[in-house]
């Protein structure tokens, strides 16, 4: 997403135009969320600036969620602008825990007598 956004740049296609088609062709690729951001002189503007693009919602702060970055960067006349992509795919989810076979339990309960501790076992089982 990312290189094709600095491709159109360089071939000077209008990078908001660039940037929306790229989010929404992501959107309808199945993704979730998706963050944009290009840097540099855009448009051959005198002055760097930053623009930004966000579709749906992408938690970077959120440890279990699926999301791609890329940076790529265009070499326009103008000198280079670089162009960031953040894609969030959804959550990655632990898989269902298995259940797990009950174990048969001995009960063991020690009574001190003195010095002389003694250990009862539970009468039903046979050790």
């Amino acid at each position: 997403v990312g290189r094709n956004i600095a491709d159109q740049m360089e071939r000077r296609v209008a990078y908001r135009r660039a940037m929306r088609q790229a989010a929404q062709r992501a959107m309808q690729g199945g993704a979730e969320g998706i963050k944009i951001i290009v840097k540099g002189r855009i448009s051959g503007s005198e002055i760097a600036r930053v623009e930004k693009l966000m579709m749906g919602r992408v938690p970077l702060h959120t440890l279990r969620a699926d999301i791609d970055y890329a940076l790529a960067e265009a070499h326009t006349v103008m000198g280079q602008v670089g162009v960031k992509v953040w894609v969030y795919h959804g959550d990655i989810l632990p898989p269902p825990p298995e259940e797990e076979e009950e174990l048969e339990t001995i009960e063991v309960t020690v009574q001190a007598n003195g010095d002389d501790p003694e250990i009862v076992l539970d009468e039903d089982l046979q050790i």
